[in-house]
């Protein structure tokens, strides 16, 4: 993959002149890569693995385990979906997220991969913790 700098004391990236998202996502996203290869065997382009979901989003957190899926080798690097289970599903809430529209960081006491962002569709803020099991 090929990422240029946007500007001197910018840290934003640009891939191949078409997606933008920040350092902090590609780190979180090598990171949490890491994490998973290191500690289940998992290394692929797109990483799918069983994990648990706490979601916040309207006041109220929700858990759940379903399963993820990760593309950090293509060109939807640093895309995530959720696998739709029980009251998770794409009616009601994002189980889709991306670098572009979503803040990534991998919290390394928890090892797991935190989402964050804000819709009109969760009535403002959300985050998303996701943790591998």
């Amino acid at each position: 993959m090929l990422f240029t700098p946007l500007g001197d004391s910018s840290q934003e990236l640009e891939f191949v002149g078409e997606l933008s998202f920040s350092m902090e996502a590609i780190v979180s996203l090598s990171n949490f890569q890491t994490y998973l290869y290191e500690n289940f065997k998992i290394n692929q382009n797109c990483p799918v693995f069983n994990c648990n979901v706490t979601y916040t989003a309207k006041g109220v957190a929700r858990s759940i385990k379903t399963i993820a899926r990760m593309s950090v080798g293509t060109m939807e690097f640093g895309e995530i979906h959720l696998t739709e289970t029980e009251w998770l599903t794409g009616g009601a809430y994002h189980c889709d997220f991306s670098p572009q529209y979503q803040s990534y960081f991998f919290d390394v006491t928890t090892s797991s991969l935190i989402i964050s962002g804000s819709s009109i569709k969760m009535d403002g803020n959300y985050k998303i913790v996701i943790t591998p099991i």
